[in-house]
């Protein structure tokens, strides 16, 4: 009867060794420079970053080379405004044949793809890996950013450049997140110096 135990026992242990490793909580960061509004307030040439927090078990494949994930948590964070949840249903999306990764807001005037980063390495990724940072382009997706709802009030933005994609492994703690954030900036001014000069 002990060892029946311990057999059920170490099955049911293997069982959820298999489950938990099946799938992994991954971080997509977006960031750009941007102008807008959030409510009444308006900002210009403010440092964005959108992080968005999945588990790798919720990765859908949808039409040929297209993958998805949904619901994601999703957080926004612009320089000298401050940090906001979006309120609405999002997701974080890869168009393998257009290689565009983006992310989405399901319910708003324009819907619903508000970011999309083009790169030839999205042609093969499958949103379940660390990759990145890929990116400093225009986001083709701008028009489509109008009153998306967040806890800080509907947010539009005008200008969105200088757009990057990066996915890491794990949920990151808000003081890397920060330094992260600083660090891609840092990255973005430095690139614009020098293409000025």
């Amino acid at each position: 009867m002990r060892s029946l135990r311990v057999l059920v026992l170490a099955g049911l242990l293997a069982t959820i060794g298999a489950l938990s490793a099946g799938a992994t909580t991954i971080t997509y960061i977006f960031t750009g420079t941007v102008s807008g509004t959030l409510g009444s307030t308006s900002f210009s040439g403010a440092m964005l970053t959108l992080t968005a927090v999945a588990d790798t078990g919720s990765i859908v494949t949808g039409l040929p080379g297209t993958v998805h994930v949904d619901p994601v948590t999703a957080t926004i964070d612009i320089s000298g405004i401050g940090t906001m949840t979006v309120s609405n249903s999002d997701y974080v999306f890869d168009n393998q044949p257009s290689n565009k990764v983006g992310y989405g807001v399901n319910g708003i005037p324009h819907c619903c793809d508000i970011i999309q980063v083009v790169d030839p390495a999205f042609a093969t990724y499958g949103l379940n890996t660390a990759i990145g940072p890929i990116g400093n382009a225009s986001n083709l997706s701008v028009g489509d950013w109008v009153d998306v709802p967040t806890s800080a009030g509907l947010l539009s933005l005008s200008s969105y450049d200088d757009s990057t994609f990066q996915a890491v492994i794990g949920a990151p703690e808000p003081a890397s997140m920060l330094l992260l954030g600083s660090g891609i900036a840092g990255l973005v001014a430095f690139k614009r110096r020098k293409i000025r000069s």
